[in-house]
């Protein structure tokens, strides 16, 4: 995926922002996974639930390895903002 227009690069800045909220709001709703009444149901939500962390986790890896500063930092910032929703 390369990046080589102005308008391409600020979508890519505002989907990594997007990103990281999503995968706090992942976070967040695991406790919800784990308040569940002790089965089935919870270790398959919960087996799902930690494949898509980390699933996403290594996707914003990814992204912080492309060496692109403004990329860190709406990565850093998604994730500041997502870490307020939890509040």
């Amino acid at each position: 995926w390369v990046l080589t227009t102005p308008g391409q690069f600020a979508a890519a800045c505002f989907g990594t922002i997007l990103f990281g909220i999503a995968l706090e709001v992942v976070l967040y709703k695991r406790k919800a996974v784990y308040a569940m009444e002790p089965g089935n149901l919870r270790l398959c939500l919960s087996v799902l639930v930690y494949a898509l962390q980390l699933s996403m986790g290594y996707f914003i890896m990814l992204i912080i390895m492309t060496d692109s500063g403004p990329l860190f930092v709406c990565t850093v910032g998604g994730l500041m903002i997502g870490r307020v929703y939890k509040r």
